[in-house]
């Protein structure tokens, strides 16, 4: 009996010492990446790093379009996008790409949310032989795309499809609704394993620089390019490391056949092409790292030096041009996306391209 009761204590102790240490972690670090809040960046929750959670406003209003606001007629520009065109890292480029305009301007990027979604420009090449564009009779197509992603419309292309027209307009028809379910995170209690993973990743980062999963990285930089404390702290995702590691330089020659393809289908329809590759953190901070050197992706070096028909949007060269100069901010410390400066930034570079 004795030792039962024994067994009972040492199992109450054990079970406390665990609720404690979680209630603590809890309080001092983990409900500040795990609260729920959509402006804590993706890098912060995913890597458990609450020291880097910034301080950002919800994102700004903005009066270009997204599909359930639509109201029919001509648009001026339409634009299709992953998460960089989404709103997420609270900044839309389509905000001051429509105030500086006074252009109608159509946000379609949902559409490249579409389930099991390889190849991206099956989307373009489906609605546009459709007849879809020709309703809204844009001048311009902005068609953006995160580096890392570039295999995404790297694919062989079926350039006389309009299969799946019927698939892409009603999953576009539910967008109000899936963004709503893709822009609603869980909010987690202090019971939950998430406390001992941010302890066990704080000696991980220390170690090796890394989370444990290898999912999320961090490096010191030589200059300080955030605003608020840690200045010189930067965490970036590890597709950012896979990306530069493939031939990028080939991805970029693919790539860019298929654009100037598209371009010609898109000029038959009177619409103007404007790629705007969302450049990889990685690719953009990689010359202020201290310390740890990673692959380099050759990807817009390559496309600088490629024939297009289309127009195209440098983001690397815009923004690193501005980091150079000392501005901050540019991406978002905590998340993979850049923030309001760099939106800004970018809607005057794609309005260069609308104003040769």
């Amino acid at each position: 009996m004795q030792e039962y009761r024994r067994f009972f204590w040492f199992v109450v102790v054990v079970v406390a010492t665990l609720v404690l240490i979680s209630l603590v972690t809890w309080q001092l670090a983990t409900r500040k990446v795990l609260s729920g809040d959509p402006m804590v960046g993706d890098l912060a929750r995913m890597g458990y790093l609450p020291h880097l959670v910034e301080d950002v406003a919800p994102p700004q209003t903005s009066a270009h379009l997204e599909f359930w606001e639509y109201d029919e007629g001509k648009v001026d520009i339409v634009t299709l996008g992953d998460s960089f065109s989404q709103g997420f890292g609270g900044s839309f480029y389509q905000a001051p790409l429509t105030a500086e305009s006074g252009m109608k301007v159509l946000n379609l990027s949902m559409l490249f949310s579409y389930p099991k979604l390889r190849n991206r420009l099956d989307v373009v090449v489906t609605l546009l032989n459709s007849g879809f564009f020709d309703k809204l009779a844009p001048r311009y197509l902005i068609l953006e795309n995160a580096e890392r992603l570039g295999s995404a419309i790297a694919q062989k292309t079926d350039w006389g499809n309009k299969e799946k027209t019927g698939d892409y307009l009603n999953f576009l028809a539910r967008s109000k609704e899936l963004k709503r379910q893709a822009s609603t995170l869980e909010r987690k209690g202090f019971l939950n394993p998430a406390s001992f993973r941010y302890l066990a990743n704080r000696v991980s980062y220390a170690l090796s620089g890394h989370d444990i999963k290898r999912v999320v990285y961090t490096s010191k930089l030589s200059k300080p390019l955030f605003s608020t404390p840690p200045e010189k702290d930067l965490a970036f995702f590890f597709e950012d490391i896979d990306w530069a590691q493939r031939d990028t330089a080939a991805l970029a020659r693919t790539i860019n056949d298929n654009l100037n393809q598209l371009a010609s289908l898109l000029c038959e329809h009177n619409i103007e092409l404007i790629y705007l590759p969302a450049v990889n953190k990685l690719n953009l901070y990689a010359p202020y790292f201290v310390g740890h050197r990673y692959a380099e992706s050759r990807f817009f070096e390559t496309l600088r030096t490629l024939d297009k028909s289309y127009h195209w949007v440098d983001s690397k060269a815009v923004l690193a041009q501005e980091i150079a100069k000392g501005e901050r901010d540019i991406f978002r410390r905590d998340d993979t996306h850049w923030g309001v400066k760099a939106s800004r930034i970018i809607a005057k570079a794609i309005l260069a391209e609308t104003n040769p």
